[in-house]
């Protein structure tokens, strides 16, 4: 993957839910992948992980979990192309119905580019 969006922090309880969507904004076909992870004393621990995800050209994709351990949780989505535009919603389940805490639109993740290293 090529690029990599990346939220911040976000503390979540047993039951609350991260729904992220992912739109290819591209002509031709890419892959993204999706993982959620939550923070612990010895680092950050992969709660969650869509695996390879292929997007066609001009659709979105959807992805959902449910939180089992109280915590920080955060997104990284790695993507082929820098024409994904990406969201996330961090959800609080209240009695019968989830109600956003904080959503990430497009222009709040932190982008990063990877560059291949090259060999002297």
């Amino acid at each position: 993957m090529r690029f990599e969006f990346v939220t911040s922090i976000v503390q979540l309880g047993d039951g609350d839910a991260v729904l992220v969507i992912v739109l290819n904004h591209s002509i031709s076909q890419e892959n993204a992948r999706i993982r959620v992870f939550r923070d612990t004393a010895d680092g950050a621990v992969q709660v969650a992980d869509s695996r390879d995800l292929t997007v066609s050209p001009t659709v979105q994709s959807f992805f959902d979990f449910r939180v089992q351990s109280s915590g920080g949780h955060w997104v990284q989505i790695e993507g082929s192309s820098d024409l994904f535009v990406p969201s996330v919603s961090f959800q609080r389940f209240d009695g019968s119905v989830f109600r956003p805490i904080t959503d990430y639109l497009p222009g709040d993740f932190a982008v990063f580019e990877f560059q291949r290293l090259r060999l002297r």
